[in-house]
């Protein structure tokens, strides 16, 4: 049941306390693998266990009313090829920015990095599938 809310399968879905605790849990996982790109406007408990870990971290900056780019973030993944993680929140809590999922799983897929997702701000109100958002 929990699986299909998410469209994933069941052996892709694990319950943890926290989106944090999840944040953790990803970023020790992750954080030896390569440089981490996130974004200025992101929730705190998205970046912060990637800077705890890590000081491979590096931001988009906002444009055009509060909005991350997908360009913005394609130029810096283009610029940095040690970016190994790109770290992003599908609605952004500050502003009700909506990230172009899609985009960005096809774009992470096609270099090899891997796109950690915080659903908390969309999840139950838009549409979000793990396998359609690669």
């Amino acid at each position: 049941m929990y699986t299909k809310f998410i469209g994933a399968d069941s052996e892709e879905v694990a319950f943890i306390h926290s989106t944090s605790e999840g944040m953790n849990i990803i970023s020790h996982m992750l954080s030896d693998k390569g440089t981490v790109l996130s974004n200025e406007l992101e929730y705190p408990s998205s970046n912060l266990p990637w800077l705890n870990k890590t000081n491979n971290i590096k931001f988009v900056k906002a444009a055009d009313n509060n909005k991350i780019l997908m360009k913005d973030v394609v130029k810096a993944i283009d610029q940095d090829n040690k970016i190994k993680t790109l770290v992003t929140s599908h609605v952004q809590y500050s502003t009700g920015f909506r990230q172009d999922l899609k985009k960005l799983g096809k774009i992470t897929k096609q270099k090899g990095i891997y796109l950690v997702v915080n659903p908390t701000q969309s999840l139950g109100a838009l549409y979000f599938s793990v396998n359609d958002f690669g």
